[in-house]
């Protein structure tokens, strides 16, 4: 998935990598510190071949600038998360996961990514919300999606199970990360513990529920359902 990564370079002279605007490093290092490690951390985790070690480095693969193209990363996220898949076809934040990040990419149709989750956690109302996105303009259509989602259980982006997913396969690669003493004094943090729950946290804000909010703003029709949805929301981890 990774071809020709940047060589180390020390945190004292950082030069030979270009920062880009996508790049999220846990502190405000240069992204020449952080380069080697993460792309470290990727290798390693890859050689693993274990469905956890791929799902880690595929989320790891995000916080990296490299290769140049968000939607390059993107795409070979979602190669190393396929390759989860087929070891775990029944994990359902492997599955999770690859919606999010399926859903960031125009050309990526998330509609089987959906139905995948729908099966392997269908109490989750996040397989049916695409649904209703793809509704806008149909009335009617709307109308039944929203019906869909209000059978579900919850809204759910296992935030503390990815949480230690990451945390337990980024540790057991015990490669040492970039120092920046003054950053950790700040935060309490070390700089291993702030890239995981950064890596942790990923899925999170692309968990995104603007159809629906959207659509319950204009159907007053529909209000006793769309309190239903929002009752959903707020039993789940994404409120």
């Amino acid at each position: 998935v990774i071809t020709n990564p940047p060589q180390r370079v020390s945190a004292e002279s950082p030069k030979g990598l270009e920062p880009t605007p996508n790049a999220t490093p846990a502190f405000k290092l240069q992204d020449a510190d952080w380069e080697p490690w993460i792309h470290g951390m990727i290798e390693w985790l890859t050689k693993q071949g274990d469905a956890e070690s791929l799902t880690t480095a595929a989320l790891l693969s995000m916080q990296s600038s490299y290769p140049p193209g968000r939607d390059t990363r993107l795409r070979n996220a979602l190669d190393l998360l396929r390759r989860a898949v087929a070891l775990a076809p029944e994990d359902k934040i492997t599955r999770f996961v690859g919606l999010m990040l399926c859903g960031e990419l125009k050309d990526c149709d998330v509609i089987p990514y959906e139905r995948a989750l729908r099966k392997t956690d269908p109490r989750n109302a996040y397989g049916w919300l695409g649904n209703l996105g793809r509704a806008t303009g149909n009335a009617e259509e709307q109308r039944a999606a929203l019906r869909a989602i209000a059978e579900r259980e919850r809204f759910d982006t296992y935030t503390m199970q990815i949480h230690r997913l990451v945390d337990r396969n980024m540790r057991a690669a015990r490669i040492a990360p970039p120092i920046d003493r003054t950053a950790e004094q700040l935060t309490g943090f070390t700089p291993t513990e702030s890239m995981i729950g950064a890596v942790a946290s990923l899925s999170v804000p692309l968990a995104r529920t603007y159809p629906l909010t959207s659509f319950c703003r204009s159907a007053t029709d529909v209000r006793d359902v769309c309190l239903k949805v929002f009752e959903q929301l707020r039993a789940g981890d994404s409120y």
